[in-house]
C-alpha cells in the first residue's frame, strides 16, 4: 500500500484539531472516549492516535480489498470448471438421448426379425410338410 505525505501548517493543524474537537462523538457530555472533559481541545498526540486508526483501518481495508479480489479470481476460475463439466454432462445426456432413440428403433427391427423369422418358419413348415430341420443323414 502506498503512502503520501502531506505538509500542513500550524494554522491547518489547529483548524483540523478545532474541526475534530467539535465533531468528536459525545463532544458536550465529555471527551469521546470519556476520558477528556468537554471543550477541551484536542492535542497532537490525539490527533497522532486518531491518524494511527484510521491508517490501521486503511490497512485492515487493503487486506479485505485483496483477499475478495483473490476470491472474486478463484471463483471465476472455478466457474469455468463448473460450465466445462456442465457442457460435458449436456454433450453425455445429449448421447444418452440418442441411445435412447437407436435402442426403440433396434427393439423394432427385433420385432420385425422375430415376426419375419416366425412367418418364415410357418411358411417352410407349410411347404415342407412339418420338418422345420431334416432330419440327419437326410
Amino acid at each position: 500500500m502506498s503512502s503520501t505525505t502531506t505538509t500542513t501548517t500550524t494554522t491547518e493543524r489547529a483548524d483540523t484539531m478545532e474541526t475534530l474537537q467539535a465533531s468528536a462523538p459525545g463532544a458536550g457530555e465529555g471527551g469521546a472516549d470519556g476520558d477528556q472533559p468537554a471543550g477541551t481541545p484536542l492535542t497532537l498526540a490525539d490527533v497522532a492516535i486518531i491518524n494511527d486508526r484510521l491508517n490501521r483501518g486503511s490497512a485492515r481495508m487493503k487486506r479485505i480489498e485483496d483477499g475478495l479480489a483473490e476470491n472474486t479470481r478463484v471463483t471465476t476460475e472455478s466457474l469455468e470448471a463448473v460450465r466445462e463439466v456442465l457442457d460435458l454432462m449436456n454433450a453425455a445426456k445429449a448421447g444418452f438421448r440418442v441411445a435412447g432413440w437407436l435402442g426403440a428403433v433396434i427393439r423394432w427391427v427385433g420385432y420385425l426379425a422375430s415376426a419375419a423369422a416366425a412367418i418364415w418358419g410357418f411358411v417352410h413348415v407349410l411347404k415342407g410338410g412339418g420338418d422345420v430341420i431334416p432330419p440327419p443323414g437326410h
